[in-house]
């Protein structure tokens, strides 16, 4: 049995990590069972080489 995480300490976790971005918390039947973190790097030169 995997161990309860508590998931307040992992936003307030993820939160701290994040500049800029989206943390998203999927609720099923009153319970957390997902969480997703997307980052956005801005700033951050980007080079494109042609097709």
């Amino acid at each position: 049995m995997k161990p309860k995480i508590e998931w307040k300490e992992l936003v307030e976790e993820l939160i701290k990590g994040l500049e800029f971005g989206v943390l998203q918390i999927t609720i099923h039947q009153g319970e957390v069972v997902q969480i997703e973190k997307t980052e956005k790097h801005i700033g951050v030169p980007l080079s494109f080489s042609k097709f």
